[in-house]
């Protein structure tokens, strides 16, 4: 997983939330996004995608990710 992060990414593991609870600039991604490609900085398209659809990335599924990478 660490491969497919920028240098400038910093990574925090839930510790004892049930529920996320994000500060500024922070973002949920589930570990098994990287099993399926997903990395950062994030193609244009998925920030498209997230803003026509007003959805957040902790709300896609991986198939959901290993889908949109096709189109990248």
């Amino acid at each position: 997983m660490y491969e497919r992060l920028e240098p400038r990414v910093t990574v925090s593991f839930p510790e004892d939330e049930v529920i996320p609870e994000l500060r500024e600039g922070e973002v949920v991604v589930f570990e098994a996004f990287f099993d399926v490609g997903f990395g950062f900085p994030t193609s244009e398209l998925l920030v498209k995608v997230l803003c026509f659809y007003h959805v957040d990335l902790q709300q896609l599924s991986p198939n959901i990710v290993t889908r949109l990478a096709i189109f990248e």
